[in-house]
């Protein structure tokens, strides 16, 4: 599926029957933008750590690691730590993170994200599929996020009007949007036509 089609307006009633009538939405409203619970997602990884001694390593700590609401894309870079001086020596640790999956339900009952789909579209579906994929399937999959883009396509340039949409949408959704959106105009700018 071409990522595009997630900004595409999708239909959605902005108007619910009530007993004592009906009454409209304001289609910028949390009401309106936050209609399904939270996407559970994470990134499930290995942390090691590194300790070492005047430059000598005197071990290593492999710790599995997981962070629910996070994409592996924000997990925190690779470090150098210097621990301390005392008695003439030099502490360290270096950490860094092995083994990123990106997931979507719980720390318990991980499920992939995967982006094979788009490996056999077009130049711009190879990109996101290889670059934003995380950010593009938590957004597609998502009832919020694509409520949050209909939100935004309807208010064409409004400035105003785009960032009710993004103040009332779902705070994962909004991040998540927000990130393909970074995604797709840096690492996929020529690949899409951007």
């Amino acid at each position: 599926m071409h990522p595009s089609v997630c900004f595409v307006p999708f239909v959605s009633l902005l108007s619910f029957g009530c007993s004592s009538g009906s009454h409209e939405v304001d289609a910028t409203s949390k009401e309106a933008l936050q209609k399904a619970p939270p996407i559970q997602y994470g990134c499930k990884y290995t942390e090691e750590s590194s300790n070492s001694v005047d430059g000598y390593s005197i071990g290593t700590n492999r710790r599995p690691m997981c962070s629910m609401g996070t994409r592996c894309s924000d997990v925190g870079s690779p470090k150098d730590d210097i621990g301390g001086y005392h008695g003439g020596s030099t502490y360290s640790t270096s950490s860094h993170y092995a083994g990123r999956t990106d997931f979507v339900g719980t720390c318990d009952a991980p499920q992939p994200i995967t982006c094979d789909d788009y490996e056999s579209g077009d130049t711009c579906d190879q990109c996101i599929g290889k670059s934003c994929c995380a950010p593009a399937f938590l957004c597609e999959h998502d009832p919020n996020c694509k409520a949050v883009v209909d939100c935004v396509n309807d208010c064409k340039d409004d400035t105003a009007c785009t960032q009710r949409c993004a103040d009332n949408g779902e705070p994962h959704a909004v991040e998540n949007l927000r990130a393909l959106a970074q995604c797709l105009s840096g690492r996929c700018a020529s690949a899409c036509g951007n």
